[in-house]
């Protein structure tokens, strides 16, 4: 389970992972659209994580 920090697009989000407090990086159709800040969010499988 991620924690969002920032959404930089409808396409594109960087998390904060719960266990180890690890940045990455979120790609993948529409994960943005509608978040806030420190809302959870979780990687479907079409999803692209990169760590930061």
């Amino acid at each position: 389970m991620c924690r969002v920090k920032k959404v930089q697009n409808h396409n594109t989000v960087i998390t904060i992972h719960s266990e180890d407090n690890q940045e990455y990086l979120m790609m993948g159709k529409e994960i943005g659209f509608g978040k806030k800040i420190t809302e959870r969010v979780e990687a479907e499988p079409d999803t692209s994580v990169y760590s930061l």
